[in-house]
């Protein structure tokens, strides 16, 4: 399941814990969209990651057709931040972070979770590690 919770002007925010559908990824469209369009200056992304299931063939599908189509829109993202235990997600959020040097991503124990609110939202250099 894939849940919206609140963010803030600048930050879109959400929490996974399961399965994973194209409902769930179309309700996360839905919001980027929107603050995309509201907001002209750059966004920032939390992920909160409790347990990762299983994501449908056809929420892998419209992430891709998504993210490819919103491409250009990348320099429009300052920071993602990911907030996880799962040690694979936090490998894989480090292959994102040289992936895409035009963002700053970075991932962040569940300890750390207030740690991580901080930076996603202010960038301060003192929350990074």
């Amino acid at each position: 399941m894939l849940t919206i919770i609140p963010g803030s002007d600048a930050v879109i925010a959400f929490e996974i814990d399961g399965r994973v559908d194209k409902a769930d990824v179309e309700r996360v469209i839905a919001v980027v969209d929107a603050k995309l369009a509201d907001r002209p200056g750059a966004l920032s992304i939390l992920v909160i990651v409790r347990e990762i299931g299983m994501f449908t063939p056809a929420a892998i599908a419209r992430d891709v057709q998504y993210s490819l189509s919103r491409f250009a829109d990348l320099s429009r993202f300052r920071r993602v931040a990911v907030v996880t235990d799962k040690g694979w997600v936090r490998s894989v959020v480090g292959l994102q972070d040289l992936a895409m040097p035009m963002v700053d991503i970075k991932a962040f124990a569940m300890a750390d979770e207030d740690i991580a609110r901080l930076w996603v939202k202010n960038g301060n250099p003192a929350a990074t590690f």
